[in-house]
Order: structure tokens, then C-alpha cells, then sequence
């Protein structure tokens, strides 16, 4: 390997490394998710990332534990009723959506519909998270 190659691929991992994991939000201040119950089909999930983590990722990590939490209950289908940046800090992104999930995939909804299964997987493959 080329050295310029080495640096690049060493870059790429060390800024990786950096990112806020896809993991429950805690106490020792890295970021993560959480979510909250609304209704019985409705909750706000989000995800704040640390100030290494794009505002793209956090976005998608917030869809990415939107869907999962549609799984975990059971809900094939969900719809984006709103999206909000909710960050304290203009460098460090956290989102915050508002997920609305239904047993059977509407027919009119004025949100983005998603398959919960489908979009998981996506954003799993995209990220290497197991």
C-alpha cells in the first residue's frame, strides 16, 4: 500500500472511531439515542451525536432507531410527522423526529411512509452496524 493510501485509510478509521455510536443515550456524555412515548402509535426518537459526528449520520442514526423501535413493536410502517434539529450546540447535531407507526402501510399520510424492516437494513448496511 502506498503510503498516501495508508494515510487516507488511517484518516478514514481514526474519524470513524470518532463518531457517536448507535447506542442509548447515557450518562458519560457521548451521545446516543432515546425516544419517547406520545400515544400509543406515536413517539419522538432522537439522537444526539458528539461534535466528531456529521449532522447526515445523526439524521440517520435518528431514522435508524425509528425503525428499530417500529420493529420492537411490532410495527411494519412508519411515517415522518416531523423533523426537528434540537442541537444546544451548532457543531454538535442532534435530531429529534416525531414517528407515527401503523400496523398496515397507509394509504394518504402527509408524512415520508417507510417500511420499518426495509429501512433498518439500509441504514445498517450503510453503516456496518451489526
Amino acid at each position: 500500500m502506498k503510503p498516501v493510501q495508508c494515510a487516507a485509510l488511517c484518516g478514514a478509521l481514526l474519524l470513524s472511531a470518532c463518531a457517536t455510536a448507535y447506542q442509548p443515550i447515557g450518562t458519560d456524555a457521548t451521545g446516543g439515542y432515546m425516544d419517547d412515548r406520545l400515544a400509543k402509535n406515536l413517539y419522538t426518537v432522537t439522537f444526539a451525536a458528539n461534535g466528531f459526528t456529521g449532522q447526515h449520520y445523526a439524521y440517520n442514526m435518528a431514522m435508524l432507531r425509528a425503525a428499530d423501535l417500529g420493529q420492537s413493536l411490532n410495527y411494519p410502517w412508519m411515517a415522518i410527522e416531523g423533523e426537528a434539529s434540537v442541537a444546544r450546540n451548532p457543531q454538535v447535531p442532534a435530531y429529534q423526529l416525531k414517528v407515527a407507526y401503523f400496523e398496515d402501510k397507509p394509504d394518504t399520510h402527509e408524512g415520508q411512509v417507510f417500511n420499518t424492516a426495509t429501512e433498518a437494513q439500509t441504514l445498517r448496511k450503510r453503516y456496518g452496524i451489526p
